[in-house]
């Protein structure tokens, strides 16, 4: 799918996302983890992902969900809350740094840190 003015990066589970051809050929940047990828690899391979951004974009839109947690019943990943504030931190530095607004929405996330997970997240990187 050829869209000039839009990029799309996902970082997910391979063992259970996307399945189908149509859902991988869309995204732009794919970033396949194995189940229980902990926190330091998931941030490095972030990091390089975000990395073949480059600027010219309007307007960003970050679907960061809770379901990387360790302790997520589904997502299959081992985060911690440390690390998805940080995974936060890291989209909002490169943004920043090309000029992009973006609008974060949270996504995912289905376990009992969920909602301290975006809580923390929003504390650690929102400025008046």
């Amino acid at each position: 799918m050829e869209r000039e003015n839009v990029c799309i990066l996902d970082i997910y589970n391979n063992d259970i996302y996307p399945n189908n051809k149509f859902t991988r050929k869309r995204v732009d940047i794919n970033i396949p983890l194995k189940s229980k990828t902990d926190g330091n690899e998931y941030l490095t391979k972030l990091q390089a992902g975000l990395d073949k951004i480059e600027s010219g974009f309007k307007l960003a839109f970050v679907v960061a969900g809770t379901d990387v947690l360790e302790s997520d019943p589904l997502g299959g990943l081992g985060l911690s809350i440390r690390d998805c504030v940080a995974r936060d931190g890291l989209i909002l530095e490169k943004l920043k740094a090309l000029s992009i607004p973006a609008v974060f929405l949270g996504g995912g996330g289905y376990g009992r840190e969920s909602a301290t997970a975006m809580t923390e997240s929003i504390s650690a990187h929102y400025r008046m």
